[in-house]
C-alpha cells in the first residue's frame, strides 16, 4: 500500500480502521453467541429444570455485554498496533523487492 502512494498518516488510519472493524465483527459474534447461552440458560431454569423459576422473566444484562464490546474493540486495535511500527520500519523498495 505504501508503495502504491499511500502516505503514512492515511496506511495509520487503514490499519487503525482495520483493527477496529476485526474488534466490531468479533464483539458481534461474541454477543450473539453470549445471547444464545444466556437464552439457553433461562429456558432451562424456566421451564426444563426440576425446580422451574417462579418468576419466568428473562433479561439481559446490559453491562457484561458492553465490556465484551470494549474488551474485543480494544484486542483488535492492540492487535494491529505491532504490525503497523513493523511495516512503518521497511522501506518501500525492500517491501516490493521481497514480494517479488
Amino acid at each position: 500500500m505504501k508503495a502504491i502512494g499511500l502516505t503514512k498518516k492515511q496506511f495509520r488510519k487503514m490499519i487503525k480502521f482495520e483493527g477496529l472493524m476485526y474488534g466490531t465483527i468479533s464483539a458481534i459474534f461474541s454477543c450473539v453467541v453470549a445471547f444464545m447461552v444466556e437464552l439457553g440458560i433461562f429456558i432451562y431454569y424456566a421451564y426444563i429444570s426440576r425446580y422451574p423459576l417462579t418468576l419466568k422473566r428473562f433479561f439481559i444484562d446490559w453491562k457484561s455485554f458492553l465490556i465484551v464490546i470494549l474488551i474485543n474493540l480494544t484486542i483488535g486495535y492492540i492487535a494491529t498496533i505491532g504490525p503497523r511500527r513493523k511495516v512503518d520500519k521497511i522501506e518501500i523498495t525492500e517491501a516490493i523487492r521481497t514480494v517479488e
